[in-house]
């Protein structure tokens, strides 16, 4: 019997992959490190924020990778423009939430999840 319906955020709910991308590419490049390629990117795609720069950049010292961090969760950079959403999703999600309770799973930080238009235009239906 199912009790409710989870969904991801990245890569479900919207399609952040170049947005993502993007964003690393610009955010390794103010720093000074090497801009992912979309290869690179590939591998770390969904892992959590912290994770995904530190294997971008190479960086294991926390310390280090402080101002780096700091300016990711301020999302300085990020193109939303560039994130789409899957065609048909906001009726899914009506018809899914009239029968079951409807919840998000994601490795985003919390504070950001309905930060993007896109998620706050479903935001409801959670």
């Amino acid at each position: 019997m199912i009790k409710a319906v989870l969904f991801d955020v990245d890569g479900v709910l919207i399609d952040s992959f170049e947005a993502n991308l993007k964003f690393f590419q610009t955010l390794t490049k103010h720093f000074g490190y090497p801009e992912p390629t979309r290869e690179d990117y590939k591998k770390w795609f969904h892992f959590p924020l912290r994770d995904t720069l530190k294997g971008l950049t190479g960086i294991s010292s926390d310390a280090e990778l402080e101002p780096i961090w700091q300016r990711a969760v301020n999302k300085v950079d990020y193109d939303a423009s560039l994130v789409g959403s899957p065609e048909g999703l906001s009726e899914v999600l009506t018809e899914l939430s009239s029968q079951y309770p409807l919840g998000v799973v994601t490795s985003r930080i919390r504070s950001a999840v309905y930060e993007l238009p896109q998620m706050a235009a479903i935001q409801s239906h959670f």
